[in-house]
């Protein structure tokens, strides 16, 4: 028997190598290109499959799962766009840049416009416009992201959300293939590690469609901040997970417990390692929760991300956020040392000796906020973790805002929530 699927695995190969090679700040005549290979390759996929399948015991499966999976708004419009740019025209693509300034407590949009491929701009160039807002701002430092949002001309709809929705669709319906025709492929097999190499359209958007950087206004220099993500599965962003689940776990104690409870798993996990990635656990309505793990050289992606989660609170329903990351303090002898401190920049006040702590914090929608920290040298100290818990617990005082600014945005969107229901 011919090798049924390698044809339909190679096509679809073939399509994501071209989308991979898509990225934000290449120009549109590069990027328009990848996009058109892209659609035209996608769309043989169907046309290959029933090729290889025709006249075989498996056609009549390959025609119920394409109408189970592809026969709707997402797949019409992927065939719509193969036969465009085939038979009309290229792709028309349009660039949406949004430069955001942040602070520790707020945020603000300083730049937003739409470019096509009649007026595209270089990043160089947008920096060099945007530097007077810059200056004009009273801080010897400016926190900024730089983010895309890319779409079709004349449809609003976020372009890589509906390409990505559409590869999901099409992965769905080769696996289920795979399985129903079980013709053991090497082909086939070494194309699937190909294809599950390519990282483009497993990226969460926020992360790949946003650059941070900082300013630093004494010496007029951008430094672009680098970030990672930890990533536990494909739809980790949407990937919610029971809380009942947690009573497996050697340190769960109640779900009454669970900032107590997920505090003292970081502690473990950074008691045996150098570090901690910062972490968002985000707890639903439903109860589930998300973990959020990711880390960064700058302040801005952190700010971003505070921002970006508070935007989901009211949205998806959740009633708490649980926030766990290592901070260096510095303490100031007096207060001529601490008006230097103030006015120093961050990258300046990351060298000063610092002690490193490791700080959990608790928000939810009752406004209760709590916090716990931790001497990161006394971790593996049973006795003194147990006691920093006891503590808290123990404290009638609730915590003070202004202590925690950087997560100004959460309180604010739950404080809003809870007014709008008394």
């Amino acid at each position: 028997m011919k090798n049924l699927l390698y044809p339909a695995y190679h096509k679809l190969y073939n399509a994501l190598y071209n989308l991979d090679k898509f990225e934000k700040n290449k120009n549109f005549f590069e990027n328009i290109n990848y996009l058109d290979n892209f659609f035209s390759e996608f769309r043989n996929i169907t046309f290959v499959l029933q090729k290889s399948l025709a006249h075989t015991e498996f056609i009549d499966n390959y025609y119920h799962l394409r109408d189970r999976l592809l026969k709707n708004s997402t797949g019409k419009w992927l065939v719509d766009k193969r036969n465009a740019v085939v038979k009309e025209c290229p792709f028309p693509l349009n660039k949406k840049i949004h430069i955001t300034i942040f602070s520790p407590s707020s945020s603000i949009v300083v730049h937003c416009n739409i470019y096509t491929i009649d007026n595209d701009i270089e990043i160089s160039e947008l920096k060099e416009e945007i530097k007077s807002t810059f200056d004009s701002i009273e801080s010897n430092e400016v926190f900024f992201s730089i983010g895309y949002v890319f779409s079709e001309n004349g449809n609003e709809l976020n372009l890589f959300e509906l390409i990505n929705e559409g590869i999901a669709q099409m992965l769905e319906l080769l696996n289920s293939l795979k399985l129903i025709v079980n013709q053991d492929s090497e082909l086939v097999n070494k194309l699937e590690k190909e294809i599950n190499g390519i990282n483009f359209y497993k990226i969460p958007s926020d992360f790949l469609m946003n650059d941070d950087y900082v300013y630093y206004k004494e010496d007029q220099f951008f430094e672009r901040g680098s970030k990672i993500r930890l990533m536990l599965g494909d739809e980790s962003d949407k990937m919610r997970i029971p809380l009942k689940s947690c009573e497996d776990l050697p340190f769960f104690s109640s779900l009454c417990n669970l900032y107590e409870d997920f505090t003292i798993m970081h502690v473990i996990i950074r008691s045996m390692q150098n570090t901690l990635m910062p972490t968002f656990i985000k707890i639903y309505s439903d109860l589930t929760y998300n973990i959020y793990s990711f880390d960064s050289s700058i302040k801005t992606t952190l700010y971003r991300t505070v921002n970006n989660i508070a935007k989901e609170i009211e949205k998806d329903n959740i009633i708490q956020i649980i926030f766990i990351a290592e901070f260096q303090t510095t303490r100031p002898k007096n207060e001529e040392e601490y008006k230097k401190l103030v006015n120093m920049t961050s990258r300046d006040r990351i060298k000063l000796p610092h002690l490193d702590m490791l700080c959990s914090f608790s928000i939810g929608i009752s406004l209760n906020i709590r916090s716990l920290k931790f001497d990161t040298k006394k971790l593996k100290d049973k006795d003194y973790v147990s006691s920093r818990i006891k503590a808290e617990q123990e404290s009638k005082e609730n915590y003070n805002e202004d202590s925690i600014m950087f997560l100004s945005p959460i309180i604010k969107e739950f404080r809003k929530i809870a007014e709008s229901k008394i």
